[in-house]
């Protein structure tokens, strides 16, 4: 039997403390950063919805026209003549 001592290794870490802290920013900054651009993405989509329900209400954004409605399908009202039916 020998009497020789076994090294101890220590576990080599992949990173640092200082790699750790800085990765660790790194990825708040993103998540930060695309957190925002959603909210702003929201607000601004919001408020275009919003303008543009206004502009409904005041009837500037769509143009209605009369529908008649036959059997399954519509057409619009000048598709439709005056009688709708024929006598023999």
């Amino acid at each position: 039997m020998s009497n020789k001592l076994v090294e101890h290794k220590e576990s080599k870490e992949i990173l640092t403390g200082n790699q750790k802290k800085i990765l660790f920013w790194i990825c708040f900054i993103i998540l930060s950063i695309a957190f925002i651009t959603v909210w702003i993405n929201i607000l601004l989509t919001s408020k275009a919805f919003n303008t543009q329900m206004e502009e409904m209400v005041l009837g500037e954004d769509y143009y209605m026209e009369d529908i008649v409605i036959t059997g399954k399908r519509a057409e619009d009202a000048s598709a439709v003549p005056a009688f709708s039916f024929c006598q023999l």
